[in-house]
């Protein structure tokens, strides 16, 4: 039986209105994304292909990329702005490399720093033994922030609460994908780019057109940080350089 063949493209770039540079903000030593780039190119799994390509307009990555043996890919400046679609993003990548290589797309952001074998590869495998599945994206419950315990940003005067419960146990469940993991067959995921530009619509986000098809929600409760805030870059920092959490590639 031959390999699968996986393409990790991890996305990373110098703009973000939230946090200036986030992906390279140092953390034990290491740009954020350089700990995205170890753990990727770190993955070996018994009959698995896995090429990792860096999709950035930040020069100094390419000389980091290729330290771990991950490809480096220039981003043209239409591809690094705050407007551009992720999805364009990746199916940049995946037409540098060629379509048609690959059984399977993974998508990693490089501002998550902290990451888990087993939820790249257990998807993975789930997608090889469920073929009417197209896609894996992690999730986790949410618990304190539910959202019958919200109301719009105001500062002006507190707004009338919805009556629902207020146990927690009591609230209905939700769920919010944490990033970690966007994995998707790599035929459907161009069958999908193909079809939203036949016919004229953009999307902000490819997995977000995904609702109606076959994508396993993959739920777990695992340490997850995505940093777009100077709070996440410090929690995440405290995570990695303090806790001694024994995560990734460790």
């Amino acid at each position: 039986m031959k390999d699968i063949r996986m393409l990790s493209v991890i996305v990373a770039r110098k703009g973000s209105k939230g946090l200036p540079s986030k992906c390279m903000l140092p953390i034990a030593g290491m740009p954020v994304v350089e700990h995205v780039i170890c753990w990727a190119t770190s993955i070996r799994f018994h009959g698995v292909d896995h090429t990792v390509v860096v999709s950035s307009d930040i020069i100094e990555l390419k000389e980091i990329a290729k330290r771990y043996g991950a490809l480096f890919i220039e981003r043209d400046k239409d591809l690094a702005s705050d407007t551009a679609p992720i999805d364009e993003v990746v199916l940049d990548a995946l037409k540098r490399m060629g379509v048609g290589a690959y059984d399977y797309i993974s998508l990693l952001y490089g501002n998550i720093p902290i990451r888990y074998n087993e939820l790249i590869m257990e998807p993975l495998f789930f997608l090889e033994e469920n073929t009417e599945f197209k896609g894996v994206l992690t999730f986790q419950r949410v618990e304190k922030y539910n959202p019958a315990w919200m109301v719009k940003l105001t500062e002006k005067r507190l707004p009338v609460w919805r009556e629902e419960a207020f146990r927690r146990q009591d609230l209905d469940q939700y769920m919010i994908h944490d990033g970690h993991t966007c994995l998707t067959r790599a035929d459907f995921f161009v069958e999908s780019m193909e079809r939203a530009n036949r016919d004229n619509k953009g999307f902000p986000q490819m997995y977000r057109t995904w609702g109606g098809t076959y994508i396993k929600p993959w739920l777990h409760d695992k340490i997850v940080i995505d940093i777009d805030t100077e709070k996440d870059y410090k929690l995440a920092r405290c995570v990695i350089e303090y806790c001694h959490l024994e995560y990734q590639y460790r």
